[in-house]
């Protein structure tokens, strides 16, 4: 995680547009991937994010909990409508919904 990590932050460095990342220092977001299964804890901070793989994912430590497939995060990623994706039923976000449109 710590290569993925550094390269995020790298890439963020670069982009103008990040600094509406420094809007949600403080924030936690737990992704949880279905299949391979795999908890992945975002925390967000003023210089980017850091990526941890928690060792209890309990859904009340996190501002905003993702479950998604792996189809379904490469369709995010990718720009496919968050909206559009929940409505299929193919992405669960519980907690501050927002968090993850931004």
């Amino acid at each position: 995680l710590a290569t993925a990590e550094r390269t995020l932050n790298a890439l963020l460095a670069r982009d103008p547009a990040a600094i509406r990342l420094a809007r949600l220092a403080g924030q936690r977001l737990l992704l949880r991937l279905e299949h391979p299964e795999l908890a992945l804890a975002i925390h967000f901070h003023g210089g980017g994010l850091d990526l941890l793989r928690p060792d209890d994912p309990a859904e009340e430590a996190y501002d905003a909990v993702v479950e998604v497939d792996a189809a379904t995060l490469g369709a995010l990623l990718g720009g496919a409508s968050m909206e559009r994706l929940m409505f299929q039923g193919r992405l669960a976000v519980r907690g501050r919904v927002h968090l993850l449109a931004a």
